[in-house]
This record gives structure tokens, sequence and C-alpha cells, in this order.
């Protein structure tokens, strides 16, 4: 009793020194926010200061990210005011409790001497602007670093908000980083700031419809401070649940390792950045297969090992001048590929892809209402696809596939590009122009089948020695030739009256290898709201061409007649002699293009309602149309005909033929929802399609 009477008396002249103390703390509150420019790019080193009404003034600068903050502000009201060269400064009143206030976000405008600009910092920027629809998904570095996602893979979720229809020929969604085009994302991670979809849906900037790219923007250093990050990550199958189904599991471990330091690098006007991961995963396939001896089951390992490095600089040479240089370098090496179900352990082949880019950009703003870029870029992709054995393929419909895999590619690609892009502000009036100049220079090799597949229908067929089928490759497996890709786009964007907005452009595209030279893209979309900006119409309609894969132009020339025979023999004997010295005598297949073709384009239009509910609620609707045509498609131009059965042309078996004749349509109606709850702390973000 005289214990717990002592503890009480200790605890209440504690806390009578404490209390107050804490209390005072808590009084505190936390003002912070991020600042961007009109196109929605960080912005790093702008000048924020908080002024009270007790004349107090409280200084900030905002880091790589464009990411400010006031910790210990007292409750009242404040005037939070942005500076930064070359913009108009932004002013804004603020109350601040005793809590934390939502994060701000400022968006800057380029300085205009006739015009002096006052804009709300709980503003999101204008509502009507072609960037700032609500049916875009934003993916901010924050968010995907704390997000959990299959395999490490930032895509997989952003993939969920990509419409397949507005992929390209090739079915994947274009992807730009750093606004350069590709098909993967080669940097690790931790370098990645945000990655955005749909966002400017109708822009002549971008050959592809919002919804069928996505764009990426890596992480510069910090101008304040020196920061390190290290993560790892272990799965081990220990730890994994058991198919019950399973009488035993089979050993995998996955680990990846990432890291990054960055921070200035030569006082206030030069900062870097350097990351990069490491991923060693030793993955398993299950065999079970019916052979000639009886079943067959193993478990095959399957490792594969990847490195990304990235290391980014950027300095600001003159007050208006910004000089930014990225290169990455990755290496993947993936084993015992397509092992697993019939394909015996010997069906395994491997793959090792190098890559390197260096990405050189040049920032300007020679006037307060003219911004330029100019980007130089290069890069060097090596791929190399190999069998473990060469033995002739043995396909068996329904019980095993034994023998090589008969893969082995080799493809060397060269990249040079120039881009050209700049904005200029005059009155209502933002215009948009600029162009892209790349060249690929293509080296590719591909020896695949060169020692045949036989196929037999069934185990019965096997064991009788009767193939139905028998395929192969001879002659030279070589081509090297180039592909140069011109565009070049304008467009303006106009307010028309207070609250209705207006875009129209053009884009044209231009390519090498295609005598068609019409491509000529038309975009239009218009923007409408209430006067107090909660309520907003869009609709939109534009042609988006696609451009001819490099793969298409390869298989043509290596499948022409000149290059590779392609022999194919209905019910040969099994095993077949020396097939070389008798291939003169069986008719080849040969690939064409047909000599009209000309490259595929999608026409969209889209009629969008955006609702604002509360303060951090929003609710869309949209709905779109997409029509593909003049889509490629290969078939067999020497198919025998239904009343003879006999082929038009008997010096070949198959004239398979890319042809520019294929459609799509597609009519989708996406309802989309996002709020942000608890102070600022929690986004939901809801879509159904």
């Amino acid at each position: 009793m005289k214990t717990t009477l002592l503890w009480t008396l200790f605890l209440i002249d504690s806390s009578s020194g404490f209390m107050p103390a804490l209390l005072a703390q808590q009084q505190q509150a936390l003002v912070q926010g991020t600042v961007e420019d009109e196109t929605g790019a960080k912005v790093a080193k702008a000048a924020v200061k908080l002024f009270s009404e007790a004349g107090e003034t409280l200084n900030a600068v905002t880091d790589e990210i464009g990411h400010f903050e006031f910790t210990g502000v007292g409750p009242g009201k404040y005037l939070l005011q942005v500076k930064f060269q070359g913009f108009a400064s932004v002013e804004s009143e603020l109350s601040v409790g005793a809590s934390a206030t939502v994060a701000q976000r400022i968006q800057l405008k380029l300085a205009d001497a006739s015009e002096e600009i006052t804009v709300s910092a709980r503003r999101e920027s204008d509502p009507l602007d072609a960037d700032q629809n609500a049916t875009s998904t934003v993916l901010d570095h924050d968010l995907l670093k704390d997000l959990p996602t299959k395999n490490d893979d930032p895509l997989a979720v952003t993939n969920l908000f990509v419409d397949p229809a507005a992929n390209d020929s090739q079915g994947d969604p274009k992807i730009y980083v750093d606004g350069v085009e590709g098909d993967t994302m080669d940097v690790p991670r931790g370098s990645v700031k945000s990655i955005m979809v749909d966002t400017s849906p109708y822009s002549t900037k971008f050959g592809r419809p919002g919804k069928g790219r996505i764009e990426i923007t890596t992480r510069a250093g910090s101008t304040r401070r020196y920061h390190r990050r290290l993560g790892f990550n272990i799965r081990d199958a220990a730890m994994d649940a058991r198919n019950h189904f399973d009488s035993s599991s089979s050993p995998r471990r996955r680990q990846w390792l990432e890291g990054a330091v960055d921070g200035p690098l030569v006082g206030d006007t030069s900062t870097f950045f350097v990351g990069g991961d490491f991923l060693r995963d030793n993955d398993n396939a299950y065999v079970e297969a019916l052979t000639k001896s009886g079943p067959e089951s193993a478990t095959v390992l399957i490792p594969r090992r990847t490195v990304h490095l990235f290391g980014r600089t950027d300095t600001r040479v003159t007050p208006l001048n910004i000089l930014s240089v990225r290169y990455n370098w990755s290496w993947d090496n993936w084993q015992n590929q397509g092992v697993g179900g019939f394909n015996l352990p010997e069906r395994g082949w491997a793959s090792e892809k190098r890559m390197q880019e260096l990405r050189i950009a040049e920032t300007a703003t020679p006037t307060p209402n003219f911004l330029n870029q100019f980007v130089l870029y290069a890069g060097l992709r090596n791929k190399t696809y190999s069998s473990v054995s060469n033995a002739p393929a043995v396909i068996v419909n329904g019980a095993f596939n034994s023998g090589g895999a008969q893969i082995s590619r080799k493809d060397v690609e060269k990249d040079v590009e120039f881009q050209e892009s700049a904005t200029y502000f005059r009155g209502l009036h933002s215009f948009l122009f600029g162009g892209v100049l790349k060249s690929r220079f293509l080296d590719y090799t591909d020896g695949s089948n060169f020692g045949g597949t036989f196929q037999f229908s069934d185990l019965t067929s096997f064991v009788n020695a009767k193939p139905f089928l028998y395929t192969m490759n001879l002659g030279d497996p070589r081509v090297t030739f180039r592909q140069h890709e011109i565009s070049y786009y304008l467009q303006d964007e106009m307010r028309l009256l207070p609250h209705l907005r207006l875009l129209v452009g053009l884009r044209h595209e231009l390519q090498s290898n295609l005598s068609y030279h019409k491509s000529l893209a038309p975009r239009v979309a218009l923007a409408a709201s209430t006067a107090d900006g909660r309520l907003v119409v869009r609709a939109g309609a534009g042609i988006f061409y696609q451009r001819q894969p490099v793969t298409m132009e390869e298989q043509f020339l290596l499948l022409n007649g000149s290059h590779l025979r392609q022999v194919v023999l209905s019910k040969p004997t099994f095993p077949l002699g020396n097939l070389a010295d008798l291939s003169n005598e069986f008719p080849p297949s040969v690939l064409r293009l047909d000599p009209r073709i000309r490259t595929p384009y999608a026409l969209q239009a889209s009629l969008t309602l955006e609702r604002k509910v509360g303060r951090d609620t929003s609710l869309s609707a949209e709905y779109t149309m997409l029509r593909g045509s003049r889509l490629y498609r290969q078939h067999n131009i020497n198919a025998p005909l239904p009343a003879a059965g006999l082929r038009p042309d008997p010096n070949f078996v198959n004239v398979d033929q890319f042809e520019a004749s294929g459609s799509s349509h597609s009519n989708s109606l996406s309802l989309m929802s996002g709020t942000t709850v608890f102070r600022g702390r929690l986004q939901l973000l809801a879509r159904y399609t």
C-alpha cells in the first residue's frame, strides 16, 4: 500500500513538470507541401517563407522533389509566400491549428511583367488544364517506396490503370523514362520519383493515347543534405503456406538488395543521385510428363540474377539554365526458362540482357514566357538467347516435349535520339511545339530451329515413329539494318472563356522503311467547369498512329528467301538423314510484307464528368470509345484452295504475309473516386471499369 502511494506521488510530481512541456509540444504544428511548375515538374531550391501576424518569419527551401516543411509552427493565421526566379511569386493565407495542416500543393506560373498572379496554395492548379484530368493516376516516390508490389516491380500496380485496347502493335504500353520512349523500365525502383498514367490524354507530344503510355520521372539529388538508404528483402519457401495437395514443398529463395545515396555535389548549384539494386532469385518449375518409358516428374531450379545501376547529376549552369546528365546500366541473366509441365529439363533455354543508357538534357527559360528543353539520348542493348541442348526438338502433344528448345538469338541495338520541345505563353494561349529524331541501328542473328523440330499428334504416334510435321531453318541467320523515326508536333491550349478551355493540335509521324508518309494525327480536347470549379466536363477526340515494330522488319529480312530457308515437311520419316543435303528438293516457306502496308492508327473519343465532393474527395465517370484501324496481322496467302486443295504457288509451301488489314473496337465506362482522410495521411483510390 505504501509502495503504491509513493509511486502515485512520484508520478504526480513528475507530471507537474512534464505535462506543460508536452502540451507545449502538442500545440506546435507542422506545415509542409510541394512546389511545382505548370508542367507538374517539382521545383527545387524555391524560396518559401511563412509570415505570422506577430511579424515573425520562417524560411525554407524546397528540396530535390519540391518538398518544404516548417516544424514547430504555433496556432494562428499565416501568409505563405513562394518565390523562384523566372516565375511569378505565389502568396496565400492559411490557418494553423494545434494539429498538422493539410499538405499544401503550390503551382508556379511563368512570370509576366504585365500581370500579377496570386493563387491559393490549397488549389491544385487550374482544374481545366489538360493534365489535371481526374481520371489520371499518379504514384509518387513515397507511395512507391511503401506500397507492396509483386516482385518489387512498381509497374505491377501501374499496369492496372492501363487500357489494353490503347496498347501498341506488340500488345504493351509505351514507357517513357524522363521523356525517352522505350518498352521497359531499366532503372532501379528507388530511383523513380513518380509514375503517371493518362495525364493529358490528347497531348500531341506523345504518339500513344493517355491510357496506353506510362510516364516515369527519375529522382534528382537533394540540395540541402546527404541522404542514404539501404533495404533488404528476403522470401523463403520455408515461410510460405504449403499446398494441401503437395506431398512436399520445393525450396525457393528470393533476395533483393537496394541502396541509394544523394545530396549536394558542388555547393547549392549541383546535386547527385546514385542508386542500384541486386536481385538473386532461385525459383523452380515442376515437370509432369508422360514419356515412352512411363511418367516422369522433376523439380528444376530456375535461377535469375538482375543488377541495376543508376547515376544522375543536375547542375544549374546559370540562373536560367539547368543541365541534367543521367546514366544507367542493367544486367539480367535468367537460366532454365521454358522448363515445366510437358517440357523436360533438356528443353530449357537461357537469356542474358545488358543495357546502357546516357541521357543529357538542357532546360532553359530565356524569357519569362518561354521554356525550352533539348535532350540527347544514346542507348546500347545486347540480348542473347541460347538453348541448353542443340538436339532436334521432339513435340509430342499431350505427353512430353524433349530435345533442345531450338532457341538461338542475338540482338544488338544502338539508339541515338534528339528531342526538342518548347512551351510559349502569350496572353490566353499556351503553345507547345517540338520534334523527335530517333535512329536505330540493329544487328540481329536468329539461328533458331537450325536443328529441326518434329511434331507428333500423340504418344502412340511417337512410339510408332510417325510424326505429322517437321520444320527446319537453313541459311544465313544474320541481318543488319537501320530504322529512322521522325515525329514533330504542335498544339495550342487556349482559354476561350473564364471557365472554358480548348486544346487543338497536330502530330506527324514518319518512318524510314515505310513508303507511306501521310500519318497526320489531329487532336482536340475541350474542358468546361462551373463557376466554383467543382464540376468539370471534358470531351476529346484524336488519332494516334503506331510505328512498325523492328521485329517485323527483322522477320521479313530473315525469311524473305534471301537469308533463311524454312523447310516444312508433312509426314516425314523419323529420324531424318542429312536434311541439309536434300533441302533443295523441298519447296520452302517464306515471309513477305504487303507492298501497300502502312502504319496502323487508333481513333479515340471520350467524355468525362468530374465532381469534387467536399474538400478532399473527387468522383469521376468517363466513357471512352477506341477504334483501331489497319492493324497488323499475318496470314498465309499460299494456303491450299478449297476446291482443288492445291496451293496457288507450287514453288512455296507457306507464304505468310504481314498486312495492315485488322481492326478493333472498344467501348468502356470507368468510374473512379479518390479521397484523402485522416488529415492528409491516408489516400484512397478506387476504380471500376
